[in-house]
Protein backbone atom coordinates (compact mmCIF):
# COMPACT_ATOMS: atom_id res chain seq x y z
CA UNK A 1 0.00 0.00 0.00
CA UNK A 2 0.90 3.38 -0.75
CA UNK A 3 2.88 5.54 2.05
CA UNK A 4 0.82 8.66 0.99
CA UNK A 5 -2.29 6.85 1.89
CA UNK A 6 -3.92 8.58 5.04
CA UNK A 7 -0.78 7.94 6.85
CA UNK A 8 -1.03 12.14 8.09
CA UNK A 9 -4.22 13.61 8.61
CA UNK A 10 -5.93 14.40 5.17
CA UNK A 11 -7.27 17.67 4.04
CA UNK A 12 -10.87 17.17 3.96
CA UNK A 13 -13.28 19.85 2.27
CA UNK A 14 -16.85 19.26 1.09
CA UNK A 15 -17.76 19.36 -2.94
CA UNK A 16 -20.51 21.42 -2.62
CA UNK A 17 -18.14 24.38 -1.15
CA UNK A 18 -15.71 23.72 -3.83
CA UNK A 19 -18.43 24.38 -6.72
CA UNK A 20 -19.43 27.47 -5.26
CA UNK A 21 -15.81 29.09 -4.30
CA UNK A 22 -13.25 26.98 -5.77
CA UNK A 23 -11.16 24.40 -4.73
CA UNK A 24 -7.95 26.27 -3.60
CA UNK A 25 -10.58 28.25 -1.60
CA UNK A 26 -12.06 25.65 -0.19
CA UNK A 27 -9.10 24.44 1.17
CA UNK A 28 -7.61 27.52 3.07
CA UNK A 29 -11.20 28.05 4.21
CA UNK A 30 -11.88 24.65 5.58
CA UNK A 31 -8.40 25.08 7.47
CA UNK A 32 -8.95 28.31 8.92
CA UNK A 33 -12.45 26.95 9.96
CA UNK A 34 -11.12 23.81 11.61
CA UNK A 35 -8.44 26.92 13.86
CA UNK A 36 -11.29 28.92 14.49
CA UNK A 37 -13.25 26.14 16.23
CA UNK A 38 -10.54 25.93 18.45
CA UNK A 39 -9.70 29.48 18.94
CA UNK A 40 -9.43 31.21 22.31
CA UNK A 41 -8.55 34.39 20.95
CA UNK A 42 -11.40 36.39 20.61
CA UNK A 43 -12.30 39.82 19.48
CA UNK A 44 -15.36 41.61 18.08
CA UNK A 45 -17.42 38.86 19.58
CA UNK A 46 -15.46 36.11 17.30
CA UNK A 47 -12.89 34.24 16.94
CA UNK A 48 -9.80 34.78 15.41
CA UNK A 49 -6.58 33.17 14.29
CA UNK A 50 -2.87 34.16 12.92
CA UNK A 51 -0.27 33.62 10.73
CA UNK A 52 2.31 34.86 8.36
CA UNK A 53 1.60 33.58 4.45
CA UNK A 54 5.66 31.66 5.59
CA UNK A 55 4.01 30.18 8.38
CA UNK A 56 0.64 29.20 6.81
CA UNK A 57 2.78 27.76 4.07
CA UNK A 58 5.04 25.83 6.07
CA UNK A 59 2.80 24.27 8.65
CA UNK A 60 -0.66 23.79 6.61
CA UNK A 61 -0.12 23.80 2.91
CA UNK A 62 3.50 22.85 1.54
CA UNK A 63 2.08 21.61 -1.24
CA UNK A 64 1.62 25.37 -3.08
CA UNK A 65 4.48 28.04 -2.60
CA UNK A 66 4.09 31.81 -0.26
CA UNK A 67 2.80 33.22 -3.17
CA UNK A 68 0.05 31.18 -4.28
CA UNK A 69 -0.87 30.94 -0.24
CA UNK A 70 -1.02 34.83 -0.57
CA UNK A 71 -2.99 35.04 -3.65
CA UNK A 72 -5.78 32.50 -2.32
CA UNK A 73 -6.13 34.17 0.92
CA UNK A 74 -6.05 37.64 -0.48
CA UNK A 75 -8.70 36.88 -3.12
CA UNK A 76 -10.48 35.58 -0.24
CA UNK A 77 -10.33 38.32 1.74
CA UNK A 78 -11.50 40.49 -1.72
CA UNK A 79 -14.69 38.30 -1.77
CA UNK A 80 -15.56 39.02 1.36
CA UNK A 81 -15.12 35.18 2.85
CA UNK A 82 -12.25 36.00 5.10
CA UNK A 83 -11.94 38.93 7.01
CA UNK A 84 -8.38 40.09 8.41
CA UNK A 85 -7.38 42.76 11.03
CA UNK A 86 -4.84 43.36 13.34
CA UNK A 87 -4.55 42.46 17.12
CA UNK A 88 -0.95 42.52 17.68
CA UNK A 89 0.09 44.30 21.00
CA UNK A 90 3.09 45.34 19.52
CA UNK A 91 2.44 48.04 17.09
CA UNK A 92 5.35 46.98 14.50
CA UNK A 93 3.70 44.02 14.13
CA UNK A 94 1.86 43.44 11.09
CA UNK A 95 0.99 39.35 11.49
CA UNK A 96 -3.05 39.61 9.86
CA UNK A 97 -5.60 37.52 11.78
CA UNK A 98 -8.20 35.70 10.06
CA UNK A 99 -12.11 35.12 10.65
CA UNK A 100 -14.54 33.38 8.13
CA UNK A 101 -17.67 35.40 7.56
CA UNK A 102 -20.30 32.66 7.65
CA UNK A 103 -22.87 34.80 6.57
CA UNK A 104 -21.59 36.02 3.98
CA UNK A 105 -20.52 32.08 3.30
CA UNK A 106 -23.99 31.51 3.53
CA UNK A 107 -24.84 34.15 1.08
CA UNK A 108 -22.99 32.82 -1.36
CA UNK A 109 -24.35 29.22 -0.97
CA UNK A 110 -27.90 30.54 -1.26
CA UNK A 111 -26.68 32.17 -4.38
CA UNK A 112 -25.84 29.11 -6.06
CA UNK A 113 -28.66 27.42 -4.74
CA UNK A 114 -31.18 29.70 -5.59
CA UNK A 115 -29.75 29.32 -9.65
CA UNK A 116 -30.14 25.83 -9.31
CA UNK A 117 -33.61 25.52 -7.99
CA UNK A 118 -34.80 27.99 -11.19
CA UNK A 119 -33.12 26.03 -13.39
CA UNK A 120 -35.29 23.08 -11.79
CA UNK A 121 -38.02 25.19 -12.31
CA UNK A 122 -37.35 26.10 -16.17
CA UNK A 123 -36.93 21.96 -16.97
CA UNK A 124 -40.31 20.61 -18.94
CA UNK A 125 -42.46 18.16 -17.40
CA UNK A 126 -40.88 14.81 -16.93
CA UNK A 127 -37.43 15.70 -17.96
CA UNK A 128 -34.99 14.19 -16.14
CA UNK A 129 -30.93 14.64 -15.36
CA UNK A 130 -29.09 11.64 -17.63
CA UNK A 131 -25.75 10.72 -15.65
CA UNK A 132 -24.19 7.71 -16.40
CA UNK A 133 -24.64 4.67 -13.82
CA UNK A 134 -23.06 5.34 -10.76
CA UNK A 135 -22.14 8.89 -11.41
CA UNK A 136 -22.65 11.56 -8.67
CA UNK A 137 -22.14 15.25 -7.67
CA UNK A 138 -18.70 14.12 -7.46
CA UNK A 139 -18.00 15.31 -10.90
CA UNK A 140 -17.74 18.99 -9.80
CA UNK A 141 -15.17 18.17 -7.96
CA UNK A 142 -13.63 16.56 -11.07
CA UNK A 143 -13.74 19.26 -13.01
CA UNK A 144 -12.13 21.80 -10.60
CA UNK A 145 -9.14 19.18 -10.61
CA UNK A 146 -9.27 18.12 -13.86
CA UNK A 147 -9.63 14.76 -13.08
CA UNK A 148 -12.80 13.73 -15.33
CA UNK A 149 -16.71 14.79 -15.69
CA UNK A 150 -15.69 17.26 -18.37
CA UNK A 151 -17.48 17.67 -21.61
CA UNK A 152 -15.77 18.23 -24.59
CA UNK A 153 -14.99 21.79 -25.37
CA UNK A 154 -13.77 24.19 -28.36
CA UNK A 155 -11.37 27.25 -27.61
CA UNK A 156 -11.14 29.29 -30.85
CA UNK A 157 -9.74 32.51 -31.03
CA UNK A 158 -8.27 34.73 -33.34
CA UNK A 159 -5.09 32.76 -33.86
CA UNK A 160 -5.87 29.21 -33.65
CA UNK A 161 -8.70 26.45 -32.71
CA UNK A 162 -7.84 24.09 -30.58
CA UNK A 163 -10.25 21.14 -29.44
CA UNK A 164 -8.98 19.17 -26.48
CA UNK A 165 -9.75 16.05 -24.97
CA UNK A 166 -11.78 16.22 -21.82
CA UNK A 167 -9.03 14.22 -19.81
CA UNK A 168 -6.80 16.55 -20.57
CA UNK A 169 -5.38 19.18 -17.76
CA UNK A 170 -3.92 21.75 -18.04
CA UNK A 171 -0.29 20.74 -18.04
CA UNK A 172 -1.22 18.39 -20.80
CA UNK A 173 -2.59 20.89 -22.50
CA UNK A 174 0.47 23.62 -21.56
CA UNK A 175 2.89 20.80 -23.38
CA UNK A 176 0.76 20.56 -26.24
CA UNK A 177 0.80 24.02 -26.83
CA UNK A 178 4.06 25.02 -26.18
CA UNK A 179 5.70 21.58 -27.13
CA UNK A 180 7.60 21.28 -23.90
CA UNK A 181 7.33 19.69 -20.62
CA UNK A 182 5.82 21.90 -17.71
CA UNK A 183 7.85 22.12 -14.52
CA UNK A 184 5.87 21.80 -11.44
CA UNK A 185 6.41 25.45 -10.42
CA UNK A 186 4.95 26.73 -14.23
CA UNK A 187 1.96 24.05 -13.17
CA UNK A 188 1.52 25.46 -9.99
CA UNK A 189 1.26 29.51 -11.49
CA UNK A 190 -1.10 28.30 -13.93
CA UNK A 191 -3.68 26.65 -11.21
CA UNK A 192 -3.59 29.44 -9.24
CA UNK A 193 -4.48 31.59 -12.68
CA UNK A 194 -7.11 29.00 -13.03
CA UNK A 195 -8.90 30.02 -9.58
CA UNK A 196 -8.86 33.40 -10.44
CA UNK A 197 -9.95 33.65 -14.52
CA UNK A 198 -10.95 30.03 -15.05
CA UNK A 199 -9.83 27.70 -17.55
CA UNK A 200 -10.86 28.73 -20.07
CA UNK A 201 -9.57 31.77 -19.70
CA UNK A 202 -6.35 30.63 -19.04
CA UNK A 203 -6.14 28.09 -21.82
CA UNK A 204 -6.72 31.37 -24.43
CA UNK A 205 -3.96 32.76 -22.94
CA UNK A 206 -1.71 30.15 -23.36
CA UNK A 207 -2.56 30.12 -26.92
CA UNK A 208 -2.61 33.63 -27.50
CA UNK A 209 1.23 33.68 -26.33
CA UNK A 210 1.94 31.22 -28.40
CA UNK A 211 0.26 32.93 -31.60
CA UNK A 212 2.82 35.53 -30.36
CA UNK A 213 6.00 33.24 -30.32
CA UNK A 214 6.41 34.49 -27.01
CA UNK A 215 6.66 31.09 -24.88
CA UNK A 216 8.27 32.17 -22.00
CA UNK A 217 6.38 31.89 -18.75
CA UNK A 218 7.08 35.25 -17.67
CA UNK A 219 4.97 36.69 -20.83
CA UNK A 220 1.80 34.28 -20.36
CA UNK A 221 2.45 35.99 -16.24
CA UNK A 222 2.03 38.92 -17.42
CA UNK A 223 -0.88 38.52 -19.81
CA UNK A 224 -2.58 37.02 -17.03
CA UNK A 225 -1.94 39.20 -14.49
CA UNK A 226 -3.02 42.19 -16.57
CA UNK A 227 -6.44 39.91 -17.03
CA UNK A 228 -6.88 39.40 -13.29
CA UNK A 229 -6.71 42.90 -12.57
CA UNK A 230 -8.76 43.92 -15.26
CA UNK A 231 -11.31 41.51 -13.56
CA UNK A 232 -11.50 39.26 -17.00
CA UNK A 233 -14.17 36.94 -16.14
CA UNK A 234 -14.81 35.26 -20.21
CA UNK A 235 -12.45 34.50 -23.31
CA UNK A 236 -14.63 37.09 -25.41
CA UNK A 237 -13.64 39.67 -21.99
CA UNK A 238 -9.82 38.91 -22.36
CA UNK A 239 -10.42 39.50 -26.74
CA UNK A 240 -11.72 42.64 -25.97
CA UNK A 241 -8.66 43.62 -23.76
CA UNK A 242 -5.98 42.47 -26.59
CA UNK A 243 -8.02 44.43 -28.87
CA UNK A 244 -8.20 47.69 -26.23
CA UNK A 245 -4.38 47.31 -25.76
CA UNK A 246 -3.32 46.62 -29.53
CA UNK A 247 -5.82 50.15 -30.53
CA UNK A 248 -3.73 52.09 -27.54
CA UNK A 249 -0.77 51.17 -29.20
CA UNK A 250 -1.21 51.83 -32.46
CA UNK A 251 -2.46 55.41 -31.60
CA UNK A 252 0.50 55.57 -29.67
CA UNK A 253 2.99 54.47 -32.39
CA UNK A 254 1.11 57.07 -34.66
CA UNK A 255 2.06 59.41 -32.86
CA UNK A 256 5.15 58.89 -31.91
CA UNK A 257 6.13 58.28 -36.00
CA UNK A 258 7.06 54.79 -34.91
CA UNK A 259 5.73 51.41 -35.74
CA UNK A 260 3.78 49.34 -32.90
CA UNK A 261 6.40 47.73 -30.48
CA UNK A 262 6.25 45.31 -28.31
CA UNK A 263 6.31 46.73 -24.53
CA UNK A 264 2.85 46.12 -24.13
CA UNK A 265 2.45 41.94 -23.26
CA UNK A 266 -0.85 42.26 -24.87
CA UNK A 267 0.63 42.73 -28.46
CA UNK A 268 3.30 40.04 -28.34
CA UNK A 269 7.00 40.07 -27.94
CA UNK A 270 8.03 40.06 -31.79
CA UNK A 271 8.36 43.30 -32.60
CA UNK A 272 10.82 44.51 -34.88
CA UNK A 273 14.63 43.84 -34.90
CA UNK A 274 17.33 46.56 -34.38
CA UNK A 275 18.06 48.23 -37.44
CA UNK A 276 14.10 48.72 -38.60
CA UNK A 277 14.17 50.65 -34.68
CA UNK A 278 17.29 52.55 -35.21
CA UNK A 279 16.05 53.75 -38.78
CA UNK A 280 12.20 54.99 -37.61
CA UNK A 281 14.66 56.87 -34.83
CA UNK A 282 16.42 58.72 -37.69
CA UNK A 283 13.64 59.76 -39.49
CA UNK A 284 11.81 60.96 -36.45
CA UNK A 285 15.11 63.08 -35.36
CA UNK A 286 14.91 64.44 -39.02
CA UNK A 287 11.46 65.26 -38.81
CA UNK A 288 11.55 67.12 -35.99
CA UNK A 289 14.75 69.46 -37.05
CA UNK A 290 17.06 68.19 -34.56
CA UNK A 291 19.58 66.36 -36.86
CA UNK A 292 20.17 66.90 -40.67
CA UNK A 293 21.56 65.10 -43.31
CA UNK A 294 25.38 66.20 -44.63
CA UNK A 295 25.58 68.25 -47.86
CA UNK A 296 26.44 66.53 -50.93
Amino acid sequence: MSNLLLNEAPLIIQPGLAEKVGINKAIVLQQIHYFLQRSKHIHQGRPWVYNTYKEWQKEHFKFWSTRTVRRIINSLEEDGLLLSANFNKKRYDETKWYTIDYDRLEEKVSEGSDKDQEKEKEKPAGQIDHHPPGQSDQGVVDKLTNTGGQSDQTYTIDYTETTYKDSSSIGEIYEKIFGRTITKHHLEILDTFIDDLGEKVVIFGLEYASSQNAKAMSYVQRVLNDWVKQKVSSVEEAKHQIKQFQKKNRKESRRDGEAPGDNNPNNGEGGQDQSSRLAQKARKLLREGKVSLPEM
